[in-house]
Parts: C-alpha cells; structure tokens; sequence
C-alpha cells in the first residue's frame, strides 16, 4: 500500500503529533507499505530525506516556524522581556485573524507539492492528521481533485468546538469553523479521533457522517530519541513528585494544583522536609501564587516548559507523578500514557466524575484519584498524605505493567489504521 501523510509537525519535531504519526509510520514500512510525508520544516536542514523508511518531504515556512517555535519554548520563569513582549505582540496582532491556525500559510505550498507528487505517484490512501486543522484543507483539496483516492482524516484535537485551547479567533470564526469541519467530514472516507467522548460529540454535531467515526487510542512514543538525558536534576533523598504538562484558561488551571499542595502541607508540615513538588510546563502564574505561600515556595520548583525528549528522564527520576484532569471530559492529558508506562505511582487530581483520565486509570493499581471541588475536606487529604508516604517507593510489577499498555503501543496502534483502511480498500478492489 502506498500512503501520503500530510502533517505539518513530524520529526525532528517532538509534538505529541509528531510522535504519534512517525511511530505509525515506521511501523507501517516495516510491514511492507511506501510511506510518503508532507511536513513543515520542523527545523530540520533538509528538505527532502529518508527517514526509518519513511520519505520525508519539508516544506517551506522555516523562518515562521523557528520564531513561533521559540516564543513558546521561552514561556516559564526564565522568560525575557523582550520575549515576553514579543508574544504578546503576536497574540493581539496576527493571531487575532488569521485562520484557521498558525500554519495557515502552509497551505499552499504543501497544496502546490501534494499536487506534484500525485502527478508522478500513485497513492492508495492519503491521510491529514490534526492539528494544525490547516493539514485537512490541504487533504480536501486533493480529495476534490482526486475522488478516486480514499481519504482518511485523523483528528488529535477537536477544531469547532475545541475548549483545550483557542485555534483561531472564535468571534470572527466559529461559524465558519464549524462549516468547514462539517465539509471535511463529509468529504472524509473515514474519521478516527483517539477517546470515545470525543466520537460521540462528533457524532451528535454532525449526525450525518456518524458511521464514519472510528476510536483508536493514544499511543505509547518509546523512541530512543526521547531517552535524552534530563538536564535537570531533582532532589536527591526527598520523595520527589512532579507534574509535567501545560495549564490552559478554564480547562486545567493551576490554581487547582496550588490548592491541593496548600493543603497537604497545612495537613502535615512535616512534608517539607521529605517532599520535593516539582512542575514542569508554561508555569508563568505559578511565582504570584508561590509568593502567597512560603511554605509552598520551599518545596516546589518552578522548571517552565523543557523538551519532550527530556520527559522520559525527569518520569525516571520522579518518584510519584501528578496527573491533573481536564474539566472537559472528552480531552485526555497527552502526557497520561507515559505516565502510566513508568509504572510508578500516579496522583490524579479531578475536577469532575467524567473526567477522562478518570476513567483511563481505573485498572492502573498504583492511582489515588482526589476529587477537588471547592474546599477539599481534610479526610481526602489525609488520605492522600498516606498514600505518598506508604507508595513513593513502589511500582506496578512488569507483567501487569505490559499488559495494561499493550493498547496504547505503536504496533497496535499502527494496525488498528490499517484495519480500518484494508477493510473498504478491499471491497472497492
């Protein structure tokens, strides 16, 4: 089978995106099939190289994409103020209009090549992956101009009605973007977005493409790349528990995980001297709030965001892991797998019985799951004290480990698309 992938992030960029679809197609070419890529220029100096098997075409946008790329790393404690105001620029100015994401610009060139490439190949499948969402109007318009060619839309993230984060200007946008996705849907041979609430919202939005909603869980990134030794180092004899990920307005708020750590060490001050909080991620209003809190500010450090090539280091140097849940119950934390593949123990802050990773670790053993609405009661907290006290040396024996994460492992992963594909290609032929 010969597949075209359009994804505007793909190695040597380490995006949760990046990684999932460079696993699925490694794996794919392995197993006898021709992958071509289209991607963005990742900062890689090559335009056009062989990766694994997998052809790799970069296209354009390497200026754009290096300085975007840097305002984001820069958030966190350490960010200058010329830095500081230089996002905010972009933030008042170009990502006020334009649509319908960063990568907007993109679209024309990938078009321009995609359309190259299918004069001299020819493709049994072709596959955009979200986000960007700019991906799949690249895919539409090579589906509107080769009908023959089945079409698969991957979605990551949600675009109409994405709550994670604003992709475009919603005042301006929403009708539109709403429309578009329809269009793409109903364009799409077959859908697949990786949570089950996920589908069911699609398919309540756009009841007409509903038998082309297809769930294939998150995957497991266990690439070498991503075993890079951690520059940061944490604390030696203390029981060090970190959170990595980001914080996003109204969906996962730090103030939460603030409050829980007030808490633990107004409960039990003795904390302080055998705990290390560490926190990993856009931490920007983290130092107002650890000002507030002396005794917060003794035993947590603020790291700001690292490269997730360092994560897999700083899991293994942890010794508990805080996960904090989405309000939203559709969007689990992208971090959750990994987290769970460490086998250690796992802290998981909900906001919501419906909370999606709730629900992804009701099997995994080594989980204190804690309710926070409002004031927390001081049983839970106890409760929770106890469990880091009695489980912070522990970890789920191998065995049972490699079972609960077969699911979510790149050869499963990777054959569930092909499943899917081989099943209508099969009757067509």
């Amino acid at each position: 089978m010969n597949v075209m992938i359009i994804t505007h992030s793909y190695l040597p960029s380490f995006t949760p995106r990046a990684l999932r679809w460079s696993a699925i197609a490694e794996q794919w070419v392995k197993k006898g099939n021709q992958v071509d890529v289209l991607s963005g220029s990742n900062g890689s100096p090559s335009w056009q190289e062989r990766v694994n098997g997998v052809q790799i075409y970069r296209i354009g946008g390497l200026f754009l994409e290096r300085r975007r790329g840097q305002l984001g790393a820069l958030q966190g404690p350490s960010e200058g103020s010329i830095s500081r105001w230089l996002r905010r620029l972009y933030d008042v100015s170009w990502k006020k209009v334009y649509w319908p994401d960063y990568a907007c610009l993109w679209y024309y060139a990938a078009s321009r090549k995609a359309k190259e490439l299918l004069g001299r190949k020819r493709y049994d499948v072709i596959i955009s992956v979200s986000l960007p969402f700019t991906n799949h109007l690249v895919g539409m318009r090579l589906k509107k101009n080769s009908k023959d060619i089945p079409w698969l839309v991957d979605v990551g993230d949600p675009f109409s009605f994405s709550e994670m984060r604003h992709l475009n200007n919603r005042v301006l946008y929403g009708k539109l973007n709403e429309r578009v996705e329809g269009a793409v849907f109903t364009r799409a041979d077959w859908v697949t977005v990786t949570t089950e609430e996920v589908s069911s919202l699609y398919k309540q939005k756009f009841p007409e493409n509903a038998y082309k909603m297809n769930v294939i869980p998150p995957l497991l990134n266990e690439r070498e790349e991503l075993k890079k030794a951690s520059a940061v180092k944490l604390n030696e004899g203390k029981i060090n528990i970190s959170y990595v990920g980001n914080f996003y307005r109204l969906i996962r708020e730090p103030d939460v995980l603030i409050s829980l750590l007030e808490s633990m060490l107004m409960a039990d001050p003795a904390l302080r001297e055998i705990v290390a909080f560490h926190i990993f991620g856009n931490t920007e209003r983290f130092p107002t709030a650890l000002r507030k809190s002396k005794e917060l500010e003794q035993v947590c450090t603020l790291h700001g965001s690292v490269e997730h090539s360092f994560v897999g280091q700083i899991i293994s140097q942890s010794q508990m892991l805080i996960n904090l849940g989405n309000t939203t119950s559709y969007q689990l934390p992208s971090k959750i797998v990994e987290y769970a593949a460490s086998g250690k123990p796992i802290i998981n802050i909900c906001t919501s019985q419906s909370d999606s990773s709730l629900r992804f670790l009701r099997n995994y053993s080594l989980t204190m799951n804690v309710m926070m609405k409002g004031k927390i009661p001081l049983s839970p907290i106890r409760g929770l004290i106890r469990f880091i006290k009695e489980n912070y040396d522990k970890q789920i024996t191998e065995g049972v480990l490699q079972e609960f994460i077969k699911p979510y492992r790149s050869e499963q992963i990777s054959d569930q698309y092909l499943a899917i594909m081989h099943n209508k290609l099969a009757r067509v032929s």
